[in-house]
């Protein structure tokens, strides 16, 4: 591994972030002042590897979040893999979902709780639910994205973690006091670097890349309510 230049890039958040690993040493920035511009995250790029001398031609691997998030940044980011594929065919390309994040960041923080969820406002009085199960001490994600009223999430009995959630509901709702929220920023470049660091599971040719997306209409959504309802 030691041997990879790896630049992993997060574009979902109004801040961008970057994170190098570069000789076994990890760089990191975060880019912008809150107001992110797409015109402005090449110049960005370039800058963060001249700081550390590095080339553009140099990158052995690009690992970026293709999702669930905010989906005008997440394709601002898969405009970038994709150009930087094409002057830079040798270059591996890693999508990385958002629950391998998600798992690395409930690693990392060795949470207690035997449960974890990863929620993101559906609107419309709806939630979107990632559950999360600790197994043999370590968690997995169960594989499913629900939608669920705020109301049967906040009732939920059972202790659990909550990862920060992606539409800002722990300021818009008043949680019970057994849930505990992970304050970490999330999701960032370093969690993006840290999954590809351990395999390559997520390593896809850049034509097949696409965003992930967590939302739905409220067609959708009250689709579901009714097929609950019979």
């Amino acid at each position: 591994m030691s041997d990879r230049i790896i630049l992993a890039i997060e574009t979902s958040k109004r801040a961008s972030s970057l994170c190098l690993c570069l000789n076994g040493t990890t760089h990191t920035s975060v880019l912008g002042d809150g107001k992110q511009q797409g015109s402005d995250l090449i110049p960005q790029i370039k800058s963060f590897l001249a700081e550390h001398q590095v080339a553009p031609e140099s990158v052995s691997d690009l690992a970026l979040h293709v999702g669930p998030g905010g989906s005008t940044g997440l394709r601002m980011g898969i405009a970038l893999a994709q150009g930087f594929s094409m002057v830079y065919p040798n270059i591996k390309i890693h999508a990385v979902p958002l629950e391998a994040m998600a798992l690395e960041l409930l690693l990392k923080l060795e949470v207690p709780q035997n449960k974890a969820m990863l929620l993101a406002d559906a609107y419309g009085g709806s939630v979107f639910v990632q559950r999360y199960n600790k197994v043999d001490n370590d968690f997995q994600y169960d594989g499913q994205i629900e939608i669920q009223s705020r109301e049967d999430v906040l009732a939920y009995s059972e202790e659990c973690a909550i990862v920060p959630d992606l539409g800002h509901l722990r300021e818009k709702l008043e949680w019970p006091a057994q849930m505990c929220f992970i304050e970490d920023s999330f999701p960032n470049a370093s969690l993006v670097l840290a999954v590809v660091q351990k395999s390559d599971e997520y390593v896809k040719p850049i034509q097949e890349i696409d965003v992930r997306y967590l939302k739905a209409s409220s067609a959708e959504i009250n689709w579901q309510k009714r097929q609950e309802g019979k």
